[in-house]
């Protein structure tokens, strides 16, 4: 309870006065809500238990990736 008092109050005011001094300090801000959010659902075991899944399509991302970076080069040098 201690813990969800304190954290809108701390957001709220990191995104009013890190928004023009700093904005990379959000990002990370957002990135450890989700983490203590993925923690307390217990989603974490879940990921790891599909694992395999995840590195297949990490796998065929990268291909679709090379592919479409090798055309956009192609395309690039047809331009210039």
């Amino acid at each position: 309870d201690y813990l969800n008092k304190l954290e809108p109050p701390q957001i709220s005011s990191a995104m009013n006065t890190d928004e023009n001094s700093s904005p990379l300090t959000i990002p990370r801000q957002v990135l450890t809500e989700c983490l203590r959010l993925v923690d307390k659902l217990g989603i974490w075991a879940l990921l790891r238990s599909s694992l395999p899944i995840i590195t297949q399509l990490e796998r065929l991302s990268s291909i679709a990736i090379e592919q479409s970076t090798a055309s956009l080069s192609s395309s690039s040098h047809h331009i210039s």
